[in-house]
């Protein structure tokens, strides 16, 4: 058999975190063979040159890409359809499969796994983070949509928009037209499409589940996740054991007013829909305990890449008006990972709302103790009487952390944080 009629393992990715986790794992079980795949949409066509240009050619006989439909995971039976024919295209020019790699389960991937399926191409589950632990914590793996919640929607964008204004030119005009909207946003709700999702007889009804049998699965915490997942073999795997960059990079990316110690927190900061000059004071308030019970330490703060100005700005604000700004610090590169500061640093603790390093972090040192403040942010918001909506996100993935012993609450009054 020549180099190109070989069976091929597939990768399937979307973005740079899930080609490091292929990479890693395609070194550590040598893996031979490979191609990946990378699915992009319209909506950001930056990213799949990113990922061509940073994948390691060494592991990869070739890549291919699949343009997907913007927002493919929005449940609209002919963007289903179409995502359906893409991923069935691509198995039918590929008949020299030998596994798929996936790093996803749900959405538009149950789709291309339904076909997988079908086909008797084996498949593997790649653990991407602490959403892959989702399941466990969650009963109904199908998605369901009111029709009433629906209507209200369609209404509101439609006929609830008629004031009855100059009512001749309404009635005979507008009205009509509303009417024409009311049910043409109907048919396009959630509720609608989902039935006709789920009343096709094709792998297009996918796209409301959650894909659960697989070959194998890598998973960091195989003994937290086998109950959710059908599968012949679960293997452990965690691409965090190893750093993403050397000593001296990590020495760089800190701080260039102090270095972090073994008596040290660092914070792993988070996006969520609470306004940031609420979250500030709250996480404020949470540092001014903590310095209070641990004299000789200092916090870093590392904010998420994607957080901008405003949140920082909130963040000094109410850190002045605490006084507690000299002992408390921000990593400059906030592109590094977290667990790589750990690897080479060995903090004290660290902290965060509902972060996955919380998860992963005793993957790159043992010792460290992770401390969750998700709980005392959530009762921080009921205080301040803040709409469910906010926090809400913030409760979900709280709950996929009860899943690990190591992972503690915060407590306010606690003596030992």
């Amino acid at each position: 058999m020549t180099q190109s009629e070989k069976a091929l393992n597939i990768f399937v990715i979307a973005h740079l975190g899930q080609l490091r986790q292929s990479e890693t794992l395609i070194k550590r079980k040598n893996i031979r063979d490979c191609k990946l795949l990378i699915l992009f949409t319209g909506a950001n066509l930056i990213m799949p040159s990113v990922i061509e240009e940073l994948a390691d050619r060494d592991l990869f006989a070739g890549i291919e890409f699949i343009e997907l439909p913007k927002s493919p995971d929005k449940i609209n039976y002919h963007t289903a359809r179409a995502i359906e024919h893409s991923y069935k295209d691509f198995l039918d020019r590929h008949g020299d499969i030998k596994e798929i790699f996936f790093s996803s389960f749900s959405g538009h991937y149950a789709i291309f796994l339904r076909l997988c399926e079908e086909k008797d191409v084996k498949k593997s589950l790649i653990e991407e983070g602490t959403g892959t632990y989702k399941p466990v914590t969650e009963t109904d793996a199908l998605q369901n949509f009111s029709f009433m919640k629906s209507a209200k929607e369609s209404f509101k964008n439609s006929l609830g928009k008629n004031k009855l204004i100059l009512f001749i030119y309404e009635f005979f005009i507008l009205l009509p037209y509303d009417y024409y909207l009311f049910w043409r946003k109907l048919y396009f709700s959630e509720y609608v499409q989902s039935k006709l999702i789920a009343r096709s007889k094709s792998a297009t009804n996918a796209l409301l589940t959650r894909h659960k049998k697989f070959n194998k699965l890598y998973a960091a915490f195989p003994n937290a996740i086998k109950e959710a997942f059908e599968c012949n073999e679960i293997e452990e795997f965690c691409a965090y054991t190893e750093p993403t960059h050397t000593f001296e990079e990590t020495e760089a990316a800190i701080s260039l007013e102090r270095d972090i110690t073994e008596k040290d927190f660092i914070y792993a900061s988070q996006r969520y829909p609470v306004p940031d000059h609420i979250t500030a004071a709250i996480l404020a308030d949470c540092f001014e305990r903590l310095l209070r019970r641990n004299p000789e330490s200092v916090i870093f703060i590392k904010f998420h890449p994607k957080e901008q100005e405003p949140i920082r700005e909130a963040y000094f604000s109410e850190i002045e008006k605490r006084q507690i700004g000299r002992r408390v610090f921000v990593v400059n590169d906030n592109t590094i990972p977290v667990e790589t500061i750990i690897y080479h640093k060995k903090p004290k603790k660290l902290l965060a709302m509902t972060s996955s390093s919380l998860v992963y972090a005793p993957k790159a040192f043992k010792d460290i103790e992770c401390v969750s403040l998700a709980d005392y942010v959530i009762a921080a918001c009921e205080r301040r009487r803040l709409p469910e909506k906010n926090y809400a996100v913030i409760r979900e993935h709280a709950r996929i952390l009860t899943l690990f012993p190591h992972v503690k609450k915060f407590e306010a009054e606690s003596a030992c944080i």
